[in-house]
């Protein structure tokens, strides 16, 4: 795990100042890796890496060269089955002179040129540069658990793992997308390869970008996860004991590592399953350490019981940590420090708090992010299935105007409602919906052109099933920009490194060729998933009602924050919060909130995540 980070410019720039720039950016993510650095430099070519030492501890510094040296790599994440790739590559002829995942790489591509990456299992944002080519080539995982990001203009290409990476190679400060910032009120996060800085992007997830010096960068998909959905047919393998293989295997892959490792569980079914397979690795003596969060307020879900539960049947090292209203405020400066790319996740902070505290006992976490997305375990999929089936059985569904007349406010049965009179790409927004479209045009001074998320053609297409359509766009969308962002930013803030074994490309594969009723049916959901989980855990853990991390936000803000609140939204936002917004509608939303007559949470939370944002991008 690490940061890596790089310009290359076909401009006759003075190499000392390649390197001051390069220095900063790597200063600004020296959180990312705080044991080591490395650096290449060659004619207008500045790149580099901050080390966090998990894999050959001592000889895993970084770039690993080709045998000619003519070739050098940089590996942000982790390569898991590196040892075979190694070996294959052995008998090749290829020599090793370290046990490091990243020295495989280089050696990969003299192999099989820009195929080299069909190869890798792992979580990985990779910096290939070829001299004799002067070609750079970046890879982005198939998910995009690692993050990567670009800028291309004035004959420079620069790419950094965070945002304020790039920041010292413009030069200039980079102007707000109000575009973006209109994607983040409506979804919760930027779309597609968007962020919310003018100019700088995301490399998609399972995408790869050549540059040649003074071209325009080329980018092509490597891997397709429609391919497999598309694939779905029967099987005569039985579906539980490949599941149960799979399973196996992804977890057994990511429990390599040199230095401490433990689980983040949170009682739920995904995090315990992975706990449960840990303990069948490591045997009945191997010990596990198990990280839980958790809250003490009246009338909220705690799940540390059903944590403690777990950690019991499985004899795992249990420690706990219970977030409070004061740890929950004093964070958000702290959160937002790493968070350039922002999301209105309300388990940002839960998250950031926990991985602080797993951080004294170990450096690297797995988690059971993912699992959702491929099992279908979000009950709005239900929801929405339901809506197409009524859509195509009673017509007049489709204009159900005088249904919403005759109600009032903004609960999620009236905006369900409203959706049966969309087209499915229009009505199926995801996960996250802070504000609506209407909403919007009220609260922004000049509402801006904005993308939608791409995936209408995905949405209707025929040969997909319609389960498979929208687990696809969450795979990716939500997952990649909202969980997969949150998840690697807060585990990164405390030099600690978050695998998440659910998102294994071949487990993926299998699974999204499987029947969907083995998904979900009906109400019915992540249905394989529990089947299994019968033969590790506990009923009560494996069926009890889903719920994500229950914050006690709304009960925080309004008994104690009201006058923070005022203060950040209403007295004194930065110039710029105000220069977007109506401040009249701000006033309404937040007023009517905190008087009782709305629930606005998401929405307050979203406004004040985004004015600390902007205030610290723009001064």
């Amino acid at each position: 795990m690490c940061g890596i980070t790089g310009k290359i410019t076909s401009s006759n720039t003075d190499p000392q100042v390649l390197e001051r720039e390069l220095n900063t950016s790597l200063d600004l993510i020296i959180h990312r890796g705080p044991d080591n650095f490395g650096t290449y430099f060659n004619a207008g070519v500045a790149l580099g890496m901050r080390r966090l030492s998990i894999i050959d501890v001592t000889g895993g510094n970084q770039p690993f060269y080709n045998r000619e040296k003519t070739v050098c790599a940089f590996l942000n994440g982790e390569i898991y089955n590196y040892r075979e790739i190694r070996a294959d590559l052995q008998k090749k002829g290829y020599l090793f002179a370290t046990d490091s995942d990243t020295e495989v790489i280089p050696h990969l591509y003299d192999e099989y040129g820009l195929s080299f990456i069909n190869s890798l299992n792992g979580m990985f944002a990779i910096a290939l540069y070829d001299r004799k080519r002067q070609t750079l080539v970046l890879v982005r995982d198939r998910f995009g658990i690692k993050p990567l990001y670009y800028y291309y203009g004035e004959n420079t290409f620069c790419y950094s793992s965070e945002i304020k990476g790039i920041r010292p190679y413009l030069g200039v400060k980079s102007a707000i997308d109000i575009g973006s910032v209109w994607q983040y009120l409506r979804y919760g996060y930027s779309l597609n390869e968007s962020t919310m800085m003018k100019g700088i992007k995301r490399l998609p997830p399972g995408n790869l970008l050549v540059y040649k010096t003074a071209c325009c960068p080329e980018i092509k998909p490597y891997w397709v996860p429609e391919a497999y959905a598309k694939a779905e047919k029967g099987s005569n393998t039985d579906p539980l004991a490949l599941l149960d293989r799979q399973l196996a295997k992804a977890v057994k892959y990511q429990l390599i590592s040199d230095v401490p490792l433990g689980v983040l569980l949170s009682g739920g079914l995904d995090s315990s399953m992975i706990t449960a397979y840990v303990r069948q690795i490591l045997g009945p003596r191997g010990n596990i350490q198990t990280f839980t969060v958790g809250v003490n307020e009246p009338g909220y879900i705690d799940e540390r019981p059903y944590a403690r539960m777990v950690s019991r049947r499985l004899n795992t090292e249990h420690f706990e940590y219970i977030l409070t209203r004061k740890g929950f405020i004093d964070s958000i400066p702290l959160i937002l420090d790493h968070l350039d790319d922002p999301t209105s996740d309300y388990a940002l902070a839960p998250l950031f708090h926990i991985v602080k505290e797993a951080k004294r006992h170990v450096t690297v976490l797995l988690s059971g992010e993912g699992s959702d997305e491929i099992f279908g375990g979000y009950k709005y999929y239900s929801y929405t299935m339901l809506l197409e089936r009524l859509k195509a059985l009673f017509p007049f569904f489709k204009h159900p105007g005088k249904f919403i007349t005759q109600l009032s406010g903004k609960s999620k049965a009236i905006r369900y409602i409203e959706k049966l009179g969309m087209p499915l790409e229009t009505s199926f927004t995801g996960q996250s919906e802070p504000f609506s479209h209407v909403e919007l045009m009220r609260l922004l001074k000049t509402p801006a052109e904005y993308l939608h998320f791409k995936w209408g053609q995905i949405l209707n297409d025929p040969d997909i099933s319609l389960i498979n359509r929208l687990l696809l766009v969450d795979i990716g969308n939500y997952l990649p920009n909202d969980l997969l962002n949150k998840a690697d930013r807060m585990s990164m803030a405390h030099s600690l490194e978050l695998r998440v074994p659910f998102l294994d490309h071949n487990l993926f594969e299998s699974v999204f060729a499987m029947p969907e009723d083995l998904k979900i049916s009906g109400f019915k959901r992540k249905i394989l998933l529990k089947k299994l989980a019968e033969k590790y855990l506990p009923h009560e853990v494996i069926y009890r009602r889903k719920r994500g991390f229950e914050m006690p936000v709304k009960l925080w803000f309004t008994s104690g924050l009201s006058t923070y609140l005022q203060h950040e939204l209403l007295e004194k936002p930065c110039e710029l919060f105000k220069e977007y917004f109506n401040m009249g509608e701000v006033a309404d939303i937040l007023n009517g909130y905190l008087l009782g007559k709305n629930d606005e949470t998401q929405k307050i939370w979203a406004l004040l995540l985004l004015n600390h944002w902007i205030r610290r991008n723009s001064s």
